[in-house]
């Protein structure tokens, strides 16, 4: 499974449809193709979209002959806990939460998990809430995810 071809074609394929692509993943396994996707007007997946979804993107992979009845294709939206992946994501989540994995320890930190200051060329800007700050740059983001907010009652 080519996972670069694939996220070109179906980019190009759903970017007229108001749908956004938000991550492409295949599972370890190599027989899952996992499509996080939203709407780009309102930021979410409504099950009757996913299902769309997944019809169109089906038949897109029928049709380019990148798919086969053995892997599995599953279409949801992003969660609570959305990864960010483009530096248009970044930007949308400023003053946000985020847990950030990294590629090579900063600090002796495998990770870090602050607020999203700001962005720019070098990377993103995170404080934590012990007031550190840290640059953490574009090349050294293994994964970065919202920190879900969950109102309390």
């Amino acid at each position: 499974m080519n996972k670069q071809k694939i996220i070109n074609l179906l980019e190009d394929a759903v970017s007229d449809t108001g749908y956004e692509i938000v991550h492409v993943m295949v599972r370890s396994s190599g027989d899952c193709l996992c499509i996080l996707m939203e709407n780009q007007e309102t930021g979410t997946l409504s099950l009757k979209e996913c299902q769309f979804i997944h019809r169109k993107i089906e038949n897109i992979l029928w049709e380019a002959e990148l798919w086969s009845n053995h892997w599995t294709l599953e279409v949801s939206s992003p969660g609570l806990d959305r990864p960010l992946v483009k530096p248009a994501h970044y930007q949308r989540f400023l003053g946000k939460n985020v847990q950030i994995s990294l590629k090579t320890p900063l600090e002796g930190n495998s990770s870090v998990m602050g607020c999203l200051e700001k962005t720019n060329a070098q990377g993103v800007i995170i404080q934590t809430d012990k007031n550190e700050v840290f640059l953490v740059e574009w090349d050294s983001i293994k994964l970065c995810r919202l920190v879900p907010e969950i109102p309390e009652f």
